[in-house]
C-alpha cells in the first residue's frame, strides 16, 4: 500500500514575509512539501526539540553560521541563503549547501529547489522502510479487529440479561395480566436491546472503515494538485 511522501522544510529568517514568499514557491516546486518559518535561531531551537524535518533553509550571517554548522551535524540537509555582498568562506562547514541569492525570489526559489532535488535524489530509496510501514499498518488494523471482537462480546453479555428480563418480564405480565403500558415498557426494552447488540456487530466493520478511510486519504492527496491550489 503506497503513500505519499510529504517534506518539510524550515525557513529561517529575520524577515518572515520574505521567507512566506519563498515558501509559497518552494511548494509549488514540489509535490508535497510543508514549509514553516521562524526569526531566529533561539525559537527554531525550541522548535526542533518536538519536530523534525527534511530540510532547514536559513539567511545567512556571520551571526548563525555556528548554528547552520551544528545542523549539518544532526544530519539535516542544510541550505544557506547567502547575499551577495556576504562571504561565508571558513565560516560554514563542507556540509552546509551555499545558495547564493537571485536577482529575483523566484530565481532564488528555483535555485534552493535544485539543491534540494539533488540532495533528496541522492537518497537512496528505502523500500525496507516502506514495508515496515505497511506491515505496521496491519497491524494496527488487526489490534483494531480485536479490539471490536472484545467490545462486541463485552456489551452482547449484559445485553442478552436485559433482554432475557424484558421476556421474563412479557410472561409475567401475560400470566398476571398485568396492563398494557407494563407489556408495552417490557417490549420497548427488548426492542432496544435487539439494536443495540446490532449496532455492537457493525463494530466488526471497523477495521474495513479504518481501511477504507486511509486508502480515501492517500487517493485525495494523490489526486491533489502540485501546486496545493
Amino acid at each position: 500500500m503506497s503513500r505519499p511522501s510529504r517534506r518539510n522544510i524550515l525557513l529561517l529568517d529575520s524577515d518572515l514575509s520574505r521567507a512566506e514568499t519563498i515558501g509559497r514557491l518552494l511548494e509549488r516546486q514540489f509535490e508535497a512539501l510543508d514549509t514553516h518559518y521562524l526569526e531566529a535561531p533561539d525559537e527554531a531551537d525550541l522548535y526542533l526539540e518536538t519536530a523534525r524535518f527534511d530540510a532547514i533553509v536559513a539567511r545567512y550571517t556571520p551571526d548563525i553560521s555556528d548554528w547552520l554548522n551544528r545542523q549539518v551535524g544532526q544530519g539535516y540537509a542544510t541550505l544557506a541563503l547567502i547575499e551577495a555582498q556576504e562571504s561565508a568562506n571558513g565560516r560554514l562547514s563542507d556540509g552546509v549547501d551555499r545558495c547564493p541569492c537571485q536577482e529575483t525570489p523566484a530565481a532564488t526559489c528555483g535555485h534552493i529547489a535544485q539543491r534540494l532535488r539533488q540532495r533528496w535524489d541522492a537518497l537512496p530509496t528505502d523500500e525496507s522502510s516502506l514495508a515496515a510501514t505497511d506491515e505496521h499498518f496491519d497491524r494496527v488494523l488487526d489490534a483494531v479487529d480485536s479490539a471490536a471482537s472484545r467490545l462486541k462480546h463485552d456489551i452482547n453479555n449484559p445485553l442478552s440479561i436485559i433482554a432475557g428480563n424484558a421476556q421474563l418480564l412479557l410472561e409475567l405480565a401475560s400470566t398476571h395480566h398485568l396492563d398494557g403500558e407494563v407489556v408495552q415498557v417490557a417490549r420497548d426494552i427488548q426492542a432496544a436491546a435487539a439494536r443495540a447488540s446490532e449496532m455492537a456487530g457493525e463494530l466488526k466493520q471497523l477495521r474495513h472503515q479504518v481501511a477504507r478511510d486511509v486508502l480515501d486519504e492517500e487517493t485525495t492527496l494523490a489526486e491533489e494538485p502540485a501546486d496545493g491550489r
